[in-house]
């Protein structure tokens, strides 16, 4: 179930990539070519891109691919590395579950607000916010979970070239 999340938050992430490359694409050549730009498509591919941010963001997540800061693996004894990472992922998903009630407030606001070039409800590009923090709190308790029955490691060694991402460590 897992690997699945992990293979659909890729192939949503990328399949949002090439959406919003197209419609980039469509609107130069609207634009410059036919001389008769499409009023929607810049808009669109914003909105393509922010979904496609917060569902990287949660796959990044999940996969240990965030920027992170390496120096108390390296002061700590192995065994502490590993809880200190189930600490920082119980923190990431608290402050993730803190966020829901107000976003979600804000996501309901939204519903009256219409976007410009589409009048598409603006609730659903705040939406891809909540959405991504509610999928990096996901990421964040299976991470507790893997880590803590020892199916991924704790840290990252940034001084190998060979080191591979929590995703491909689980056993």
């Amino acid at each position: 179930m897992y690997k699945r999340i992990l293979r659909l938050e890729t192939w949503l992430s990328m399949s949002l990539l090439v959406a919003m490359f197209m419609l980039v694409i469509l609107q130069v050549v609207s634009r410059y070519v036919f001389q008769s730009p499409l009023p929607w498509t810049e808009e669109l591919a914003r909105y393509v891109m922010i979904w496609m941010i917060f569902i990287a963001s949660a796959h990044l997540a999940s996969t240990g691919g965030h920027i992170v800061i390496t120096v108390i693996d390296s002061v700590l004894p192995r065994v502490w590395v590993k809880w200190v990472a189930v600490l920082s992922y119980l923190i990431v998903a608290v402050a993730c579950l803190f966020l829901i009630p107000s976003g979600w407030k804000f996501v309901s606001r939204m519903f009256r607000a219409a976007s410009p070039a589409m009048s598409l409800p603006m609730s659903w590009v705040y939406l891809a916010a909540l959405s991504g923090v509610c999928l990096i709190m996901l990421q964040s308790f299976i991470n507790v979970y893997l880590l803590a029955r020892g199916h991924i490691e704790g840290s990252v060694q940034l001084d190998d070239p060979h080191t591979s991402t929590e995703q491909e460590n689980i056993k």
